[in-house]
């Protein structure tokens, strides 16, 4: 076989070897599923929307969008999304938004946009932001104990186990000590 042609079969080969085009089940959810949230239309109580939308099984990563355009010119997107759930560090503006989301597998391909859902953010919402990572790190103690309980707690819980609390301070030390056991 002469050069050129190996070299073009070579190639044809490699150019058959990209990933095939991925897309979104947009599947209606199954009764024990929570489904898209907020749902297609709705109007929310808290701002931002917690936007949920259901697990993908080749999914590694995914991204939201969301935009009051319904072609995504003015887009806010997010990435690098562990869960399919996403709830924003700040409000929105009231609007009716359009949102959609996608995935990366674990070889890198990159899913179709999923179809896009409509939300209305009313002016009355609740304002009811998720803090960033960042934000919830700077916030947690760093002094134990930091889950559950925060170290300027610990004098009060201490003279509930030892003051008029003390009977029910040792009913549920000793639920909790036997539930550590199974």
């Amino acid at each position: 076989m002469n050069t050129p042609a190996l070299i073009l079969g070579f190639l044809t080969t490699v150019l058959s070897l990209q990933p095939a085009e991925v897309s979104v089940s947009n599947r209606p959810p199954k009764p024990e599923e929570v489904g898209y949230r907020p749902a297609d239309g709705a109007a929310v109580r808290l701002n931002p929307p917690s936007f949920i939308w259901l697990h993908e099984p080749a999914a590694q990563a995914y991204t939201i969008q969301w935009s009051r355009s319904r072609e995504f010119t003015d887009a806010v997107t997010i990435s690098g999304l562990a869960f399919n759930t996403y709830t924003h560090h700040a409000p929105l503006e009231a609007g009716t938004y359009q949102w959609r989301y996608r995935f990366q597998t674990t070889n890198g391909v990159t899913s179709r946009w999923s179809v896009s859902r409509s939300v209305i953010v009313p002016a009355e919402a609740m304002v009811f932001p998720m803090p960033t990572r960042a934000q919830q790190r700077e916030r947690a103690p760093q002094t134990h104990p930091r889950l559950f309980l925060r170290p300027e707690d610990l004098p009060r819980l201490r003279e509930s186990a030892t003051g008029q609390e003390a009977e029910r301070f040792d009913r549920l030390r000793a639920e909790a000590d036997r539930i550590l056991r199974t």
